[in-house]
């Protein structure tokens, strides 16, 4: 049972190294692309405003 244990946890630690590192590559992507939607309804609030202005 110990060494089950251990072994899950080294499997834990490693799975959560690697997805620690996938995240920032993968994972970037995705919420980016939220991000970006968020920011095109936000810009055109801005545009409006800047043209209003000009």
């Amino acid at each position: 049972e110990e060494v089950f244990e251990e072994g899950h946890e080294v499997d834990l630690e490693a799975a959560n190294a690697e997805i620690e590192v996938t995240p920032e590559p993968v994972p970037a992507p995705a919420p980016k692309e939220e991000m970006e939607m968020e920011a095109e309804a936000e810009t055109p609030p801005s545009n409006d405003g800047e043209e209003d202005d000009a």
